[in-house]
């Protein structure tokens, strides 16, 4: 027999003794990772030590495992402390001692399971290379009685008793071997269905322990196995025969007892299998739940950002950097007056809804004094939010009320990006035109309005910096600020300004008014003195005044010239650090005091100069008398022919007692427009902005960084207005530019299409279409334009069929624009070549212009009535989509979009004075009437039980009567100015479709045209019925059953008020009964001539597709 101690000669298949480990050692490490962990015993030496450096934490199985161990021996002890002297005497003999078994004590670790593991193991290895030359002795004589036991007759008690001990030792080395065989599988098994997860649900928790009770089970009958087996090899072999005999160990009982806690734990591990199924594919469904809205909150973050990027048209943190650098950084001494001053710590420690206005003429240095408040306030922990905007009226993108909403807006929603949410509401479905469109300022201030109200908003501070430079809609603001500050409110005005009447008049009203006036005596002092700070501040480091007493003089003499007035030391200051400055006490003694005088005396030195200079210096400053709009550097240079900077006082620079000085108007619009198109011919051409697509949209065209345009921006909006101006009634007729074959004949002939791709850039082709109109105007009094005048009426008839196509891409003034025109346009046969190639229309084009002048775009379904103003410059349009538009009739701008409307919008109607009221009635059941100027909802009119079918205003000058015709049969008349009813008119039979008040006679009368077949004459003042007359045949619009339209003649009234004129029948316009234009299919009217106007030649079909179509006729 082998030495015990040899346990690698172990005669045992390769395979058999690479899986016993796991079955002797009980788990480990490795049957759950694919990198396995070091073998804690792994360190063992050659006496059987370990190094007790080698730590390792248990894995799940592993802990089940010893738990399993630990139970079998509170269950047992008398066998398991059998086994343990037994494990103890052979690891003993393995390190030479020789203690007897029964004397032998338990020295197992009974604190370290890993230990304790090792030396199971030990000890089966050892027992295996013992038994092993047994077990082929009873392999032999199992071979030997097979063919008896399989004899069923002959089977006896004896021969059994014979078979066990072969029997035994068999069954007991293949139960082990089946154990091991299938213990890796149970490791991994076990280790797979007891990893943690902080995915599993909490319902899993139950599961688990009863999962984990039946691996204890398993493994305590797995133990049970082995420990017997440990047992039966360690006996005495002799007695372990008899043993076997008479079955004293059971191991087939012992294997089926596995087997049968095998079935047990597959029930319980199918159990837990399909409820942690359940759970992880409700884990992944929260997972996928999870990563869904993860990804809609990226979505919505760049949706939010993209919105602040088209709301953004500055940045006032920026400006108020610019403005700081420019003016040579704020001064602290300058400022510590006003920070100390009672009004302001008034004004922060006062409750919400304060106003500061802090007043000043010009000069006085307000604007600095402001960026110091800023930064006291950006370190005061009082004011939550701090949000500001600097208005300057030289600048187009800050000098108007909303553009002050929207730089105080943008800050807001920069600092709390939550407030964005109120922006996204409308931006999602009208993009960045609801910033820029004519309904703009109506939008944002209901924003503006729902941002203040959010709850989440802290205490806010609201700045504004010189309110008198919003020279665009400055009334509106300051009624703005005036209803935001009134309680309950969460935030604090600043204002700064001068002392103009209108805002003194506005703020006026404001019920917490805190007022600074640095006019006033006490803070005039203070203000000189700040100017002091200033020139003290500044001498120092100019460089001709490093003497000492010099300098000192003179500050002395800037001193008391300055009268506390900023901009005017900063004039001289910069007079002395100019290289030409030698001598400073005579510049600073020569120098008058006060702004005015100090202007006077630059003009002086203007016309002492040498003539060329003096000669652009006074074109510089005509320009920019006449300019419609504050002019860029590069543009005024551009005009000049020089780069010079701007003058920025035009009313200095328009005074009558300096005009004298500057050449006519006249003649300095006639220099602009000649400059003009000089700039213009020389910088357009095609695709200026390389867009490269034809389809490339304008929402998505980046200005870059060398624009094309820069020096000619201002000449491709305005050079018409100019060439206008530049004439009186005699010189229309003399300018040569005008003639046929002149410049401005030339220029539309070689570079119109240019010019309209330029205009679409700068976003004003509806400017453009109104300046085409002008010349055409023009050129009707000229004899010698005759080929101008039809080449520009060409060019008008052109922009506005494709202003729409244009102003959407530019380039589809080359593709769509030519493709699309009339066979014998001239622009399209001027122009021939840019038209694209590889593109043709196969369906006949006409020879000449349709009808159709222009198409309005911009309802979202069918547009259900339109009407012309008196004097014919807006059309006003209602829709299904419950919205009022008004546009511009002339150019097809959109003025305004007025939402309200529950349901569709059936009628409008213009007040008699063109431009103040608007008046729309919808299926709502309620009239609205609107300020065409603002926008505004001035009232809703409620009584009628049903649709209102038609409006109309009376005709006395200011429109003081509104009527409204319902499908309740009734015709109501309203106090137009209070928005109180007068009367309610009853007598129809059925729905009145028309009203219309009278012009003439002793008081207004009013007409009612119903689907009764009748018309209802009335005394609208007093409210009582004058006439009921039928109606006649040709009076029909649509259906003879019906009178849809009525109207007053200007003779003495007569049953002829009746007849309608125009009306829309199937797909055709008729005019007095007889068809003038079939409509395409596309334009067909929503409901007959209810949705047609006319004014002038030109009519006006509300379209089943939404659009509104202007034809223009001679009827």
């Amino acid at each position: 027999m082998q030495n015990s101690t040899t346990t690698i000669g172990v005669p045992l298949p390769a395979t058999l003794l690479e899986s016993i480990s796991p079955l002797l050692q009980g788990p480990t490490a490795t049957s759950t990772s694919a990198s396995p962990l070091p073998n804690a015993r792994a360190a063992t030496s050659g006496d059987g030590s370990t190094h007790a450096n080698v730590t390792r934490t248990a894995s799940p199985s592993e802990r089940l495992w010893d738990r399993a161990y630990d139970d079998l021996k509170e269950k047992e002890p008398a066998l398991l402390d059998e086994y343990e002297r037994i494990l103890s005497h052979n690891l003993q003999k393995d390190r030479g001692a020789s203690t007897e078994p029964e004397h032998q004590a338990n020295n197992i670790c009974q604190s370290d399971p890993d230990e304790r593991r090792h030396q199971m193991e030990q000890l089966v290895y050892t027992g295996l290379d013992k038994t092993a030359p047994e077990a082929k002795m009873k392999e032999g004589m199992s071979r030997t009685m097979g063919p008896v036991l399989i004899a069923r007759d002959i089977i006896s008690s004896a021969i059994g008793m014979l078979a066990n001990p072969i029997k035994a030792t068999e069954t007991n080395r293949q139960g082990v071997e089946y154990v091991i065989k299938n213990m890796n599988w149970y490791c991994s098994l076990f280790s797979s269905l007891l990893q943690e997860s902080t995915d599993d649900a909490r319902e899993l928790s139950e599961v688990r322990y009863q999962l984990e009770n039946q691996i204890v089970d398993l493994y305590k009958v797995l133990l049970t196995y082995q420990i017997k087996s440990v047992y039966s090899y360690y006996r005495h072999r002799g007695l372990e025969f008899l043993r076997d005999i008479v079955k004293l160990d059971d191991w087939d009982g012992n294997l089926k007892a596995i087997r049968d806690a095998e079935k047990r734990f597959e029930l319980h591990r199918k159990a837990y299998t399909g409820e942690r199924i359940v759970a992880n594919l409700r884990s992944q469904n929260d997972g996928q739940s999870k990563r869904d809205e993860q990804s809609k909150e990226d979505e919505e973050k760049k949706k939010d950002e993209q919105c602040l990027r088209d709301l953004r048209a500055t940045d006032s943190r920026h400006d108020k950097t610019r403005i700081e650098q420019a003016k040579g950084g704020i001064l602290r001494e300058s400022c510590r007056w006003i920070l100390d001053s009672p009004q302001l710590k008034q004004w922060q420690d006062g409750p919400e809804g304060t106003l500061l206005w802090i007043s000043a003429d010009p000069g006085k240095g307000k604007t600095m004094l402001l960026c110091g408040i800023l930064d006291e306030l950006k370190k005061s922990t009082g004011c939550g939010f701090v949000s500001f905007f600097f208005c300057q009226a030289t600048d187009s993108r800050i000098n108007s009320a909303t553009a002050v909403l929207r730089g105080l807006i943008y800050l807001l929603a920069d600092q709390h990006p939550s407030l964005a949410s109120h922006l996204r509401k409308q931006y999602d479905s009208a993009g960045k035109a609801l910033f820029e469109d004519a309904n703009s300022w109506v939008a944002l201030s209901e924003i503006f309005g729902n941002i203040l109200r959010d709850p989440s908003l802290e205490m806010t501070c609201l700045v504004v910096d010189a309110l008198d430079e919003c020279i665009i809609d400055l009334r509106k603001l300051l009624k703005l600020i005036i209803d935001t500050s009134s309680p309950p409110s969460r935030i604090k005005w600043l204002l700064t300004s001068r002392n103009e009447v209108l805002i003194k008049q506005e703020l006026g009203s404001a019920k917490k008014l805190i007022r600074l006036n640095l006019e006033l005596q006490e803070n005039a002092k203070l203000v000189s003195q700040a100017v002091d700070d200033y020139i003290d501040d500044k001498l120092p480091r100019t460089r001709a005044l490093q003497d000492n007493s010099l300098r000192d003089e003179v500050r002395d003499i800037l001193r008391q010239k300055a009268n506390g007035t900023f901009l005017w030391a900063a004039f001289v200051i910069q007079e002395l650090e100019s290289p030409e400055s030698l001598k400073p006490l005579q510049v600073v003694s020569d120098v008058p005091e006060g702004l005015v005088h100090l202007y006077d005396r630059m003009v002086d030195q203007i016309q002492q100069r040498k003539a060329s200079i003096s000669e652009v210096c006074k074109l510089m400053l005509s320009i920019a008398t006449v300019a419609y709009r504050p002019l860029h550097l590069s543009e005024i240079g551009s005009l000049c022919g020089v780069s010079k900077d701007i003058v920025k006082e035009t009313d200095y620079l328009s005074d009558e007692a300096r005009a004298t000085f500057f050449s006519s108007q006249e003649k300095t619009h006639q220099d602009i427009y000649i400059r003009s198109l000089e700039l213009m011919s020389d910088t357009l051409k095609r695709d200026m902005y390389s867009l490269n697509e034809p389809g490339f949209p304008i929402d998505k065209v980046q200005v870059p960084t060398n624009d094309p345009l820069e020096t000619s921006r201002y000449s491709c909006v305005y050079w018409i207005d100019h060439l206008c101006n530049s004439l009186s009634d005699k010189s229309i007729k003399e300018d040569r530019y005008l003639q046929d074959g002149g410049a401005v004949h030339v220029f539309l002939q070689e570079q119109y299409l240019y010019w309209l791709e330029a205009l679409s850039l700068c976003r004003s082709m509806s400017e453009g279409a109104a300046s085409v109109a002008k010349l055409e105007s023009l050129l009707k009094t000229r004899t010698d334009a005759s080929r101008l005048l039809e080449l520009v009426h060409d060019a008008y008839r052109f922009i506005m069929y494709h202003k729409v196509a244009i102003e959407t891409s530019p380039l589809q003034a080359y593709a769509s624009a030519l493709v699309f025109s009339p066979v014998r346009s001239l622009i399209r046969s001027y122009f021939k070549q840019e038209t694209p190639k590889g593109i043709t229309v196969h369906s006949s084009l006409s020879d000449e212009w349709s009808a159709c002048l222009q198409t309005l775009e911009g309802h979202g379904s069918s547009v259900s009535a339109v009407a012309f103003s008196q004097d014919g410059s807006l059309l006003a349009s209602g829709s299904l989509d419950r919205t009022v538009r008004i546009w511009d009739a002339a150019t097809g701008a959109l003025q305004q979009t007025l939402h309200g409307h529950g349901q569709y919008v059936g009628a409008v109607a213009f007040s008699s004075d063109s431009s103040k009221l608007l008046a729309s009635g919808s299926q709502d059941t309620t009239i609205r009437v609107w300020d065409v100027a603002t926008g505004e909802l001035l009232f809703t009119l409620c009584g009628h039980s049903s649709s209102v079918l038609a409006v109309a205003f009376s005709q006395d000058r200011d429109g003081s009567m509104l009527a409204s015709g319902s499908r309740d049969n009734t015709v109501r008349v309203w106090d137009a100015a209070k928005g109180t009813l007068k009367h309610t008119l009853e007598g129809h039979s059925e729905g009145v479709l028309a009203v219309a008040f009278s012009r003439v006679g002793d008081g207004p009368k009013l007409a009612s045209g119903s689907w009764d077949s009748t018309v209802r004459v009335l005394d609208a003042t007093k409210g009582t019925l004058l006439h009921t007359l039928d109606a006649l045949i040709d009076t029909v619009a649509c259906n003879p059953s019906q009178v849809s339209a009525v109207a007053f003649p200007n003779e003495p009234l007569d049953e002829q008020y009746l007849r309608s004129d125009l009306s829309v029948e199937n797909e055709w316009l008729v005019f007095k009964g007889k068809p003038v234009l079939r409509l395409p299919h596309e334009y067909i009217s929503f409901a007959g001539d209810d949705v047609v106007a006319v004014c002038n030649n030109n009519i006006a079909v509300g379209c089943y597709s939404g659009y509104v179509l202007i034809i223009k006729v001679d009827l």
